[in-house]
């Protein structure tokens, strides 16, 4: 299935959950993630169902001053 992440669109084997996703992806914590603009709480990274034409984004804070 293609799924969008951060604006790069990849290919993703059907019914791939979040977090497995988010380990193939490469993410590293720490991260918030959004699916469809709606963000998806840590504790629930492995109930989320992916479907085809989802939009990711991972989003990592800035460090600065």
């Amino acid at each position: 299935m293609k799924i969008s992440i951060n604006g790069e669109s990849r290919q993703f084997a059907e019914d791939i959950p979040l977090v497995e996703l988010l380990s193939q992806y490469g993410a590293v914590e720490p991260y918030v993630v959004a699916v469809n603009t709606e963000f998806v709480p840590k504790p629930n990274y492995g109930q989320v169902a992916l479907k085809d034409g989802d939009l990711i984004d991972v989003v990592q804070p800035l460090q600065g001053g």
